[in-house]
């Protein structure tokens, strides 16, 4: 478990669990599917990447003590966010 941030929430750090290592599948700018293997750092943000495409943020991954720790954060980004941004 490691510590993370995200743009989509700035200001706000988690610590999230992630696996060590990771074997993406994609499609290149040149059209043709590849396999990537990763690990450490590199693995992490594959993961944290994907959770974007599913529509999962750090904010989903937070326990119930990190919201209540970042309660602050998080309500002046949803206020933010409610007024059209900063």
């Amino acid at each position: 478990t490691t510590e993370e941030g995200c743009l989509s929430a700035p200001g706000v750090s988690v610590r999230v669990r992630r696996y060590k290592t990771c074997r993406v599948t994609a499609t290149g700018l040149d059209g043709k599917e590849f396999t990537d293997e990763a690990e450490g750092l590199y693995a992490r943000c594959l993961q944290h990447e994907y959770d974007h495409i599913g529509g999962i943020t750090i904010i989903n991954r937070m326990s119930q003590t990190a919201k209540i720790a970042n309660r602050r954060k998080l309500k002046k980004l949803i206020e933010e966010h409610e007024k059209g941004g900063k």
